[in-house]
């Protein structure tokens, strides 16, 4: 028979003891891996948020750098493109050995071979702020092209009517640290 505890209730039976602590311990557990994956989660989302600041400012230095680029080259701030160095170079339509574009064959991280926003050449700019390097970009002077509504021949040119020049601008861009990089290209018409 079951004992009856001084308050007058029976007293309960002996396979149910500590149930109550074995289902307490569950729902901790449960609680638990809950609060893990909620803060596994908030972490990845700020790592994401981190990445995508990043790409966005390297995104906007290497569209600043176009602009300033175009602004220049729409003032003839530069205008010795023969010497293929230094950030400026001339595009040889009869090399047919180079298969390969400009960016791709440059050595971007050598200083003689790029222009550096902010690197104290004329025309770079102020060196941005928040970014891990300075942007840098290059200038490719395209061969001159009939202007629009002329012949396309080489006669076209000696009728009076200048033709146009074309060049197209590369720049490389980084954001926070050097693993976000974007490069992008233009071509701006003379």
């Amino acid at each position: 028979m079951s004992s009856k505890p001084s308050n007058g209730q029976p007293s309960p039976p002996n396979n149910q003891r500590g149930m109550v602590l074995v289902v307490v311990l569950i729902l901790l557990l449960v609680m638990t891996i809950i609060g893990l994956t909620a803060a596994q989660s908030t972490a990845l989302e700020e790592r994401m948020t981190g990445n995508q600041r990043d790409a966005n400012i390297a995104l906007q230095s290497a569209e600043y750098t176009l602009r300033l680029a175009q602004a220049d080259l729409l003032a003839a701030q530069w205008t010795n493109f023969l010497l293929d160095t230094g950030g400026l170079y001339t595009y040889d339509p009869t090399n047919t050995t180079v298969v390969e574009p400009l960016y791709s064959t440059l050595n971007w991280a050598n200083a003689g071979s790029v222009l550096t926003v902010g690197g104290g050449q004329p025309g770079t700019g102020s060196p941005l702020p928040d970014v891990m390097q300075q942007p840098t970009f290059v200038i490719e002077q395209m061969p001159p092209v009939a202007s629009p509504g002329s012949a396309l021949g080489q006669p076209a040119y000696s009728s009076g009517v200048p033709p146009v020049q074309i060049f197209r601008v590369y720049t490389l861009a980084y954001g926070g640290d050097n693993n976000t990089q974007v490069m992008l290209q233009a071509t701006i018409r003379r």
